[in-house]
């Protein structure tokens, strides 16, 4: 009962689940302990950063990745890490957007099968219709988390305040990481 209107991610374990919280100021995952009944919420992580909707866990368990107004979150998600459940780092991006709106800037991301890559879909305003939109490839495996931009097919634009705005709400990467598929705001996929 204390998440709005959130985005859940489960622990590969499934003994946690995590809530995002997208909204004005809402720099919180909600932590939900599904291994009591009644489930129970043992706390929260702060962020740093306006949060937007749908983390991703590596499948090792040991680290998640929240996509915020500025960039990406990595919260230790590690049982046996003494940083569990605290922010690690904030790994920029170069398409952002205000703390206080949900709109634009990272809103979904998706962790490659072997935990190397970091797939980010954005909202973000295009010049024109026609402009491509981007997917953001950030890699996990150097200190410098490079970030990749991939431009894509906009099939989900709408206009917001005169200008054009591509929302691409989710992202999710195939089992054997080679394919990504996207929903935008129009509910097509690309």
């Amino acid at each position: 009962t204390n998440s709005e209107n959130g985005s859940i991610a489960f622990a590969p374990s499934r003994k946690y689940a995590y809530v995002c919280e997208p909204g004005l100021q809402r720099n919180r995952v909600v932590i939900y302990d599904l291994s009591t009944s009644p489930i129970t919420s043992p706390g929260t992580i702060a962020v740093s950063g306006g949060i937007r909707y749908q983390p991703a866990i590596a499948r090792d368990g040991k680290r998640m990745y929240v996509p915020i107004h500025s960039g990406v979150s990595v919260v230790d998600t590690d049982p046996a890490s003494s940083t569990f459940h605290t922010e690690l780092l904030t790994i920029p991006t170069p398409i952002t957007g205000s703390s206080g709106a949900i709109f634009e800037g990272p809103f979904d991301c998706a962790v490659t099968p072997d935990g190397k890559k970091l797939l980010v879909a954005y909202g973000e305003r295009v010049a024109t219709y026609q402009t491509p939109g981007t997917l953001g490839i950030i890699d996990l495996t150097l200190p410098t988390y490079p970030h990749q931009a991939v431009p894509i097919t906009n099939s989900g634009a709408l206009t917001l305040l005169g200008t054009p705005l591509v929302s691409r709400q989710r992202v999710e990467v195939s089992g054997d990481g080679r394919h990504v598929a996207f929903q935008s705001a129009a509910g097509n996929l690309d």
